[in-house]
């Protein structure tokens, strides 16, 4: 049963990325910045803690990358786009 689910799950992902193919590249470049932004809240997180800066430092860029997270986030996703190719 469980062999059976994670075929048809593969298939289904298969079948978006192939027939949707701009929506699921919109989609990934989207989760991609996101990724790249916490990693680099992430990053700032460590320096302050090893003490290579300030709180104050920190806050700020915190703030610039919490900005650029809520730019990401209102970008509308294009679920208009019609299926490219016929998937079998």
């Amino acid at each position: 049963m469980e062999y059976n689910l994670l075929h048809a799950e593969e298939y289904y992902y298969g079948y978006l990325q192939f027939s949707y193919d701009t929506i699921s590249k919109q989609v990934q470049t989207k989760k991609a910045a996101l990724s790249i932004l916490e990693t680099q809240k992430a990053f700032a997180q460590q320096k302050l803690a090893e003490g290579q800066i300030t709180e104050k430092e920190y806050n700020k860029v915190k703030g610039i990358l919490d900005a650029h997270v809520l730019q990401v986030q209102a970008i509308p996703l294009d679920f208009k786009a019609e299926p490219q190719k016929q998937f079998i």
